[in-house]
């Protein structure tokens, strides 16, 4: 990661709005790592949105520009995966449906 790259984005050059965010929310990022697997142990499979209503519903507010990279940065740590599935969201749109890499390897 470039020193001047948020945690959990992938672009370069970064504005100070975003440097202040990640400064701010870099110490919440363990315990936002565990919640959201969490989620996926109580819950299974789920899109963004629904991680985003689980969220919501068991700890309070939280923006999907805070959650989303979270969830990104699970994947990446090969805690999450992409299923392969696809569901519609609220506005029709098919989207990814996530979830918990299994530990003997197997998917369903």
């Amino acid at each position: 990661m470039h020193m001047n790259e948020p945690l959990g984005q992938h672009h370069t050059e970064c504005h100070d709005s975003e440097l202040d965010v990640a400064k701010q929310i870099g110490p919440q990022i363990a315990t936002l790592h565990a919640r959201v697997l969490a989620l996926f142990e109580s819950y299974g499979f789920m899109t963004d949105e629904e991680l985003l209503d689980r969220y919501v519903t068991r700890w309070g507010a939280i923006s999907k520009n805070s959650l989303e990279p979270r969830r990104n940065e699970l994947v990446r740590e090969q805690q999450v995966m992409n299923t392969g599935l696809r569901k519609p969201g609220r506005s029709g749109v098919k989207r990814i449906v996530w979830g918990l890499v299994p530990k003997d390897g197997t998917l369903f």
